[in-house]
């Protein structure tokens, strides 16, 4: 039985973005992007060029060294030294032409090496400052991917196949014009064909790039599927999947073997039409020279140097055909950048009003939102509410009931749909988000850590600057006690200086938990948001860490999410949500007196739970039975069943 894909949940990445800037002419934008590298490239430019005219000073040499030979007058010794002469000047050339390509080639390379540095600064700047909901949009994979390959193309084909083309442009208008100079009558005969061989150039140059980013777009598809696969390769194997991945990919890649066959004959016919054009145009001028130097209208050195400077121009023409694919390859690619270095974001970066001090007051006001990929499904629905300073708030619901949801527009990851929230008497929007979030400690229920050391990652937070000081070792160490990580970071063999690796692959679940609350316990922020921060520990780590967090809360005011009832039941207030919509508002005693409520219903369920798995135990010691009892508290709540097929989405988007 085949599942019938709803279109309310298609791929995020098939919804159209608004936002994203219309990129006609890349060539301009790469320009734009170019600074002092200006000046290199064009004296890179300027080899090239020097480089396109040697062949034609060669040619016209020869023609001297033809008359020479051939001239009645002249005698044996005179044209053995015109030979001399120009195997001499053949050697000052051969010089010449190795400054000038070494110049050419070294500035051009040099000077894009250097854009192609300033190319991804600016992407990844740019892609930093981009609102959270953008990249609900895209695929993380494919916005790399974006990167490394196509800055790899872009940097190949402006570095040195730009270089090419400007050397062989040069090759065949100076081909052209001796030609004209030589032998007028000869020359235009055949320069009339050139605009067959030009209409073939721009032709292929635009079928290539329609072409061009139909495959790209399949092949940076499959790229960020093989990045999510790589990323995700511990589940991947558990799961034994390894050849269900191998064999998705394939499919992934097959599916682009049409276009693959289009852009080869899209690609290979005009090419191949060019080359029967330009060997008929030589063919041509061999037969109308000859009739030309039968009549006596030209001289046999001129007739020979026409047709070799033609030769030359046409076989140019020939060369930057093939480099035509490459160059529109690479514009192509650049559009992908340029679309995300242009965009501008729904939410604003940087800027906003920075209150002197934070009380923590936080107002939610008829406060309503979407997710910018299901924008016609509210996940939060008319939420208004308010926080007094120093309260601790926990947040209760089913899984995709709007709880994390908060969270986010808190730390103005999203902007409502619609109503306000209110911090301390200001707009929320309109304060700055760097301050904002330097006074807000986040701590989720799947801690991110990154690459580097043990330390630096409990500083990330931190901002080093002579206003807020990098923290001290033993604030460090203390801000790991508070969080029950000093013993197994000091166990290490490098300690705080541990280098871990990606996403802190080397630590388990529960050590990862504990660096990230010492993360928020060096940060001390004013407004404390925990997303089921101790879910991870184990029983004897969670007192102790759930201790710290208890310390930590007092004087600042703090939302908890929660599933397991057993951490919120001191809040100042509980809030319950069931499908975007606030039910009941409360304390734990207060929520519990109420007959047939959320709340009471959601403890019994869980009580319900816990008391059948301790009838599964065998009797043991009671210290291992007061264990086991933990541990098992540590389950889940049993979700709310719900018909809302938008529900589901909230949590895992967030």
């Amino acid at each position: 039985m085949k599942l019938k894909r709803n279109k309310k949940e298609s791929d995020s990445n098939e919804i159209k973005d608004e936002r994203e800037p219309n990129i006609r002419f890349a060539m301009w934008f790469i320009v734009r992007i170019m600074g002092w590298e200006m000046i290199w490239i064009v004296l890179g430019m300027i080899g090239w060029a020097a480089l396109g005219s040697i062949p034609h000073v060669f040619n016209i040499l020869m023609g001297e060294l033809i008359k020479a030979v051939f001239s009645s007058t002249t005698a044996k010794t005179s044209y053995t030294n015109e030979i001399n002469n120009l195997a001499m000047w053949m050697a000052i050339i051969a010089v010449i032409a190795a400054i000038v390509m070494w110049m050419g080639f070294s500035m051009t390379s040099y000077a894009f090496e250097r854009i192609g540095v300033r190319f991804k600064t600016a992407y990844i700047e740019s892609l930093l400052k981009q609102e959270t909901g953008y990249f609900d949009m895209k695929r993380t994979g494919e916005l790399m991917s974006w990167m490394t390959e196509s800055m790899e193309q872009i940097q190949d084909s402006f570095s040195n196949k730009l270089g090419r083309i400007v050397q062989f442009s040069i090759q065949i208008i100076l081909g052209v014009i001796l030609a004209l100079v030589f032998a007028w009558k000869m020359a235009i005969a055949m320069v009339a064909f050139s605009p067959l061989i030009a209409v073939l150039m721009f032709a292929s140059g635009f079928a290539s790039q329609l072409v061009t980013r139909r495959t790209m777009k399949i092949s940076n598809e499959g790229s960020a599927m093989a990045n999510e696969v790589i990323g995700a390769i511990r589940t991947v194997r558990s799961m034994d999947a390894e050849q269900k991945e191998i064999d998705r990919y394939k499919r992934q890649m097959r599916s682009g073997n049409a276009m693959y066959v289009i852009k080869g004959i899209v690609l290979g016919s005009p090419i191949g039409f060019s080359e029967i054009c330009i060997w008929g145009i030589l063919a041509f001028g061999m037969w109308w020279g000859g009739k030309l130097l039968q009549d006596g209208e030209i001289e046999f050195q001129n007739m020979f140097r026409v047709f070799t400077l033609l030769l030359m121009s046409v076989l140019g023409s020939s060369q930057i055909m093939s480099f035509l694919p490459d160059l529109t390859r690479a514009i192509a690619a650049s559009k992908n950048l340029l679309k995300v270095i242009h965009r501008k974001p729904a939410m604003r970066f940087g800027g906003g009003i920075t209150p002197e001090k934070i009380e923590g007051k936080i107002e939610f006001k008829d406060v309503c939102f979407s997710y910018p990929t299901r924008p016609n499904i509210q996940v939060l629905k008319n939420f208004t509410f308010n926080i007094k300073p120093g309260q601790s708030i926990a947040l209760v619901g089913s899984s995709g009931s709007g709880k994390s949801t908060i969270v986010s527009l808190l730390e103005r990851f999203y902007e409502p749909s619609s109503g306000n929230i209110i911090l301390d008497g200001n707009e929320l929007a309109e304060i700055d988000p760097h301050w904002l979030r330097s006074h807000i400690g986040l701590v989720g229920q799947e801690p991110v850590l990154f690459g580097g050391t043990i330390k630096e990652n409990i500083c990330y937070a931190i901002r080093k600057t002579s206003i807020d000081p990098f923290p001290s070792d033993e604030e460090i160490i203390n801000a790991a006690k508070a969080a029950n990580a000093h013993d197994f970071i000091s166990s290490l063999p490098d300690g705080y200086n541990t280098k871990l690796g990606e996403r802190g692959v080397s630590l388990s679940g529960g050590q990862k938990q504990r660096i990230a609350i010492a993360r928020a316990v060096i940060q001390n922020p004013e407004i404390l948001l925990l997303d089921e921060a101790t879910s991870a520990l184990d029983t004897n780590s969670e007192a102790v860490v759930q201790d710290a967090l208890n310390k930590l809360m007092k004087g600042r005011t703090t939302i908890v999410i929660a599933h397991r009832l057993s951490t919120i039941v001191d809040s100042d207030m509980i809030l319950v949500f069931h499908k975007g919509e606030l039910k009941e508002v409360g304390t734990h005693d207060q929520l519990m007196d109420l007959e047939g409520g959320l709340y009471a219903e959601l403890a019994r369920k869980q009580m319900m739970r816990k008391e059948e798995s301790l009838d599964k135990i065998p009797s043991v010691p009671s210290a291992i039975d007061m264990y086991k009892e933990d541990e098992i508290e540590m389950q889940p709540l049993e979700k709310i069943p719900s018909t809302d097929s938008a529900d589901s989405n909230e949590d895992s988007m967030v």
